[in-house]
C-alpha cells in the first residue's frame, strides 16, 4: 500500500506514476492525501516556530532585560565609583 504512495509522492511531474495510471480513484485520493498531509505538516511546523519565537520573546523580556539592564546598571555605577575612588586617592 505504501509503495504506491511513495511512487506518487516522489513523482516529479504532476501526473500519476505510469504503474498506477489504470486506477484513477487512487490517483485522486493520493492527491487529496498529499495536499492534506503537506498542509498539516506545514501547519504544525509553523505552529512550532511561532511557539519557539514566543518562548524566545518571553525569555528575552524576562531574563535579559531584567538582568542586563536593571541589575547591571547599579553594578556598573559601583564599579565606576570604585575605580574613580581608587584613581583619585
Amino acid at each position: 500500500m505504501f509503495r504506491w504512495l511513495f511512487l506518487y509522492w516522489y513523482n516529479s511531474t504532476d501526473t500519476p506514476s505510469s504503474i498506477a495510471k489504470i486506477n484513477l480513484w487512487s490517483y485522486i485520493n493520493l492527491r487529496l492525501f498529499k495536499a492534506r498531509l503537506s498542509s498539516s505538516i506545514a501547519y504544525y511546523i509553523l505552529g512550532l516556530n511561532n511557539l519557539e519565537l514566543k518562548k524566545l520573546k518571553i525569555f528575552y523580556k524576562n531574563t535579559y532585560f531584567d538582568y542586563i539592564y536593571l541589575k547591571s546598571i547599579p553594578c556598573l555605577f559601583l564599579i565606576i565609583f570604585l575605580t574613580n575612588l581608587y584613581l583619585f586617592i
